[in-house]
């Protein structure tokens, strides 16, 4: 494996030299190899898409070679965690925005948008947090004045917001399909809608996405949750609330199936309501990476092929973003994650920054697609 010191001079032609030595069994490209000379984010800017990646600030800082990468390939990038309340207001009267300063205008130096991730979440929130909001009107005042402080400083400079994230939950048996979370205690079922007036207020040039995992496969629990998610939107029309996108996490599984048709209508749906879909936070764990290791990258690169085959050439798409590019900051790698063992290679870089081939997957898709500029 290629050390980070090692690979620090890389150039496009090393990295594509690099792809085309990898093994490619199960995935048979329709490009040859050869023709795909440029970046993911220069593909996807042709076609009148964005591509791009999450990442975070310490990464940038400390790792010269992830940042040439970053620069090659995004067009687009997401804050990962710098943007979530427990990092920027780990006390009730002071916002800390420097982490998020810095990585904006790391985008703007490389001519890259920036994504705000996220305004309004259940989760990361700090414990002060969590026991102010139980009171009504001090959460109304903390969910105002959060999202207008923050979405006020970056005003104008985000290409888009997640304003609401996972805000449904079917197996809450509520009738409504939401989650049971501290906003919905405090706020009842309308805080969704509110935060989204609220963003646009303050930040009306920005796309306002509502962002959701789950809604991929063909389970159970993910056809719940789209019939959840399309109710919801119907819901915030219904009383005006500004979102212009929905954003599908896909977080993959290469044990998960897909049904064309059936995703497909989910999305006629999601236009039909007259919004864009970005994929929001792509990445594939393998669940046999432990038992067949070797066969890991072509099962990982199979599962985004078939995905984007479906998501990405749907005309309401119009963005593609992984949440990162290389194994080496995964947040797969981190944590229990159903308890899935061996080595994940879940993304389309691997530790010593060669591409595998789920970066082609993405090449060929991209490059296949019509043109929507």
């Amino acid at each position: 494996m290629t050390s980070v010191a090692g690979c620090r001079h890389l150039r496009r032609r090393d990295i594509l030299a690099g792809a085309l030595a990898l093994p490619f069994a199960g995935v048979l490209p329709k490009i040859a190899a050869s023709e795909i000379t440029d970046s993911l984010g220069e593909i996807a800017r042709r076609k009148g898409l964005l591509f791009g990646t999450a990442c975070l600030l310490r990464h940038i800082d400390t790792d010269p070679t992830y940042v040439d990468l970053l620069k090659n390939e995004c067009r687009i990038l997401v804050t990962q965690d710098d943007l979530k309340w427990i990092a920027i207001r780990q006390t009730p009267d002071r916002f800390d925005f420097s982490r998020v300063d810095a990585l904006l205008a790391f985008a703007e130096s490389m001519g890259a948008q920036m994504r705000g991730h996220t305004l309004v979440w259940h989760d990361a929130l700090p414990e002060w947090c969590l026991e102010r909001i139980a009171d009504k009107r001090t959460a109304s005042h903390l969910l105002t004045e959060h999202i207008a402080t923050v979405c006020g400083r970056y005003r104008g400079r985000m290409h888009s917001w997640d304003v609401v994230n996972e805000a449904v939950e079917p197996d809450d048996e509520r009738t409504d399909g939401l989650r049971e979370t501290p906003w919905l205690r405090a706020l009842g079922s309308d805080y969704v809608g509110e935060a989204f007036r609220i963003a646009a207020a303050v930040d009306p040039s920005a796309m306002l996405v509502y962002n959701e995992y789950g809604i991929c496969d063909t389970g159970r629990k993910a056809c719940a949750k789209r019939a959840a998610v399309l109710s919801l939107l119907d819901r915030l029309a219904a009383t005006r609330a500004p979102v212009h996108a929905l954003g599908v996490q896909a977080h993959l599984r290469t044990s998960m199936t897909f049904d064309e048709r059936e995703l497909r209508t989910f999305l006629d749906e999601i236009a039909h309501r007259g919004l864009r879909v970005m994929i929001t936070e792509l990445d594939v764990l393998d669940e046999a990476a432990a038992s067949d290791p070797m066969g890991q990258d072509d099962r990982v690169a199979n599962t985004y092929k078939t995905f984007l085959d479906i998501v990405l050439t749907h005309p309401a798409t119009v963005a593609c973003i992984t949440w990162g590019l290389s194994d080496r900051y995964s947040w797969l790698r981190f944590g229990d994650h159903g308890r899935v063992k061996g080595e994940l290679r879940p993304l389309l870089y691997d530790e010593g920054y060669q591409p595998k081939p789920a970066w082609h997957v993405i090449a060929e898709v991209l490059s296949g697609l019509a043109d929507r500029r």
